[in-house]
């Protein structure tokens, strides 16, 4: 009779220890017998966030952590506790991923952190002497450039910590280009591309009323620069001479009310997307010249 008890204990016991998984397999906390939607691209409050250089893996600060999500499949992964709560900081700092995609950099205020991007793990502290206020990863390099409140650039190793240049800057400096060889900027109301190695304005592009305020992206030839106002006039200028290549009237459904947009291009330059709040993101093919359907918008 104990023979029997044993065998038949043998034989439940690794039914009842599998984990219990909703329709979709992701797994159910203790106790949970079945889940009302799903936890896949359930990403909530958005605050600052990184696409990895593969285009694999979208890192986003919410709340308490920034949460790595699989970009193919919309599940949560390697989350990182973060202190504070990012509503009631101000001006919260941005993330980016190393060109190499092995690590993840933070900045907030004077205070730097890398993250090992496969594991989420600390992996250094960097204080700064000012205020950090965003981030661009070097091209080719485990290498990252922040920019300060001070108009100041500094070049950080993320394998070491070591800094490894610093530049100050007549313009007030945004980011570096795809290529590495410039900094966004802006100086006297205008779009700029600086030097990173002396600080000094390399190309300073026209000022124009259309564009009231604007936002910026460049090719990743780093031979156009586009520029999208309020109102959703794009404009196109060549970075080597400055000059406007094109201005274009807003897309159809481009509503009125004067909100924040945002700009972006496609891995390959070919695309730009255009958005704002709560309304749908227009698509421009830069190559054929002509606007492509909206991506609609969601909450």
């Amino acid at each position: 009779m104990i023979r029997s008890i044993i065998v038949l204990a043998y034989l439940v016991t690794p039914v009842l220890a599998e984990p219990r998984t909703d329709l979709h397999g992701d797994p159910l906390p203790d106790g949970a017998i079945a889940r009302f939607g799903s936890i896949r691209y359930r990403i909530g409050p958005v605050g600052p966030y990184a696409l990895s250089p593969d285009g694999k893996t979208l890192a986003v600060e919410g709340d308490t952590a920034v949460t790595f999500w699989d970009v193919d499949t919309g599940k949560p992964g390697v989350r990182i506790p973060i202190s504070g709560h990012p509503t009631r900081i101000p001006q919260p700092g941005p993330l980016v991923f190393t060109a190499d995609g092995l690590n993840l950099v933070r900045v907030l205020h004077k205070d730097v952190r890398v993250f090992d991007a496969k594991n989420g793990r600390q992996r250094l502290l960097i204080e700064l002497d000012e205020q950090g206020l965003e981030l661009s990863p070097v091209p080719g390099a485990s290498r990252f450039l922040v920019v300060d409140v001070a108009r100041g650039a500094h070049v950080y190793d993320a394998a070491t910590g070591r800094r490894v240049s610093s530049v100050k800057s007549d313009a007030a400096l945004a980011r570096l280009t795809p290529s590495g060889k410039s900094i966004l900027g802006i100086n006297d109301a205008r779009a700029v591309l600086v030097d990173p190695e002396s600080g000094k304005v390399r190309v300073q592009f026209e000022e124009t009323s259309e564009l009231p305020d604007p936002e910026y992206a460049v090719s990743p030839d780093d031979q156009r620069l586009y520029a999208v106002g309020r109102e959703g006039r794009l404009m196109t200028f060549d970075t080597s001479t400055a000059k406007v290549l094109e201005s274009l009237d807003p897309p159809a459904g481009w509503a009125t009310p004067r909100v924040w947009v945002g700009l972006a291009l496609s891995a390959d330059g070919t695309v730009a997307y255009l958005w704002r709040q709560r309304q749908p993101v227009q698509r421009r093919d830069l190559k054929a010249g002509n606007w492509l359907d909206p991506i609609p918008a969601y909450g």
